[in-house]
């Protein structure tokens, strides 16, 4: 008997192993797919687009392939009134037909599998906290190319203009500050520098985006932050004065200061429900295999809408990173988006599109959740 039980097992494992091999055979196909457009790549390298990418990717045995792709963000021409002829003139996804806009999303548009109050939840919230991020300078400093490649380094053609260009970004965290009788400065909001008395009770709102789209401190002060952009004539939420930037890998933190007593509560309540309900998902769904991918995003510069993929792959990096490729529908004004993949304590941060049309994360640090708020790593990205 235990030689039968034995031999079933083998038997079983040698199934699961052809089955990995056949599906690792089709992502070689899909990523060989993206190389066949190298030429026209290197043809934008020499006319100095700065609008490309390029990494390597780990696809087992100790076996590495390259993959270029192209960053999502949008360049306004004008102004940030453009956002509706920009969305108009989409030449990646004309019609927008496989996104949905957040303000109609609703749990009947859940995958079938998914479609509970829990899931439905985590997701609401997430989009919530997901922001709209303009920045109207580049700065001088952006270097020449993308660190361990010959592509150029994304704007560099626009260091020192001023040119906007939209993206997405997610708040992970606030922290409610209250400098009456203390010497600790007053609110720093727009408002506040314009006033005489400065609100001393006010919060700063902690804010995750790539370096793609805000590079260091210069372009952070030229930052402005849209929060609840779920329809055109959404109420203006505006975080518009930088007072603190930290590079933190594949992404960089930008903190806030505001005294909009009406909507900080509610924001900083919603961080801690999504800690909540993610932690709660884990736990759901746990020792099942989940490829189900959301993507809250502002494409365009446009309103909120919510996008839903499937994992293709995973690759570690090294033993603390790793980047994550997906299908979904994504446009220019989506680097930065949260991605969120079912069942993972983990978000993963919307970088661009590689030229086969698969969509890739930045990588960052493994965190694990615990619920604390002490920084922006033990909050939302943990």
């Amino acid at each position: 008997m235990e030689i039968e039980k034995l031999t079933k097992d083998l038997k079983t494992t040698n199934e699961d192993l052809k089955y990995q091999k056949s599906e690792n055979v089709k992502l070689l196909d899909q990523l060989a797919e993206a190389l066949k457009n190298v030429d026209s790549l290197k043809e934008e390298l020499k006319n100095g687009r700065s609008a490309t990418d390029e990494f390597q990717l780990s696809i087992g045995d100790g076996k590495k392939t390259t993959v270029f792709g192209k960053h999502d963000l949008e360049i306004l021409s004008k102004s940030n009134a453009d956002v509706q002829e920009e969305a108009a003139g989409c030449l990646k996804h004309p019609e927008h037909t496989e996104s949905i806009p957040n303000e109609t999303f609703s749990i009947n548009d859940l995958p079938a599998g998914y479609r509970n109050e829990l899931v439905y939840k985590c997701i609401k919230i997430l989009a919530d906290l997901t922001v709209r991020i303009a920045v109207s300078t580049t700065s001088l400093d952006r270097p020449e190319f993308i660190p361990g490649t010959t592509c150029p380094y994304y704007f560099r053609d626009t260091r020192g203009e001023s040119v906007t260009r939209t993206g997405t970004g997610f708040v992970v965290n606030t922290v409610r500050l209250d400098c009456t009788n203390k010497s600790l400065n007053a609110c720093s909001c727009t408002k506040c520098l314009q006033s005489e008395t400065p609100s001393k009770r006010f919060w700063r709102v902690r804010v995750i985006t790539p370096p793609a789209l805000v590079y260091d401190l210069t372009e952070a002060r030229h930052t402005t932050v849209r929060l609840f952009y779920d329809t055109n004539d959404s109420p203006g939420f505006i975080l518009d004065n930088c007072v603190y930037f930290e590079v933190k890998a594949e992404t960089n933190l930008l903190e806030f200061d505001t005294c909009d007593i009406d909507n900080c509560p509610n924001l900083g309540w919603k961080c801690k429900e999504f800690i909540k309900y993610r932690e709660q998902m884990s736990n759901y769904l746990v020792n099942k295999n989940h490829d189900t991918i959301f993507i809250v995003s502002h494409p365009h510069g446009n309103v909120k809408r919510v996008s839903i993929g499937k994992l293709q792959f995973s690759s570690s990096i090294d033993e603390c990173f790793s980047k994550i490729i997906y299908t979904g529908e994504t446009c220019p004004g989506s680097t930065g988006a949260p991605v969120y993949q079912i069942g993972k304590e983990n978000l993963r941060i919307h970088q661009g599109t590689s030229l086969n049309g698969l969509n890739y994360s930045t990588s960052f640090r493994h965190y694990r959740g615990n619920g604390r708020s002490q920084s922006a790593s033990d909050c939302l990205l943990s």
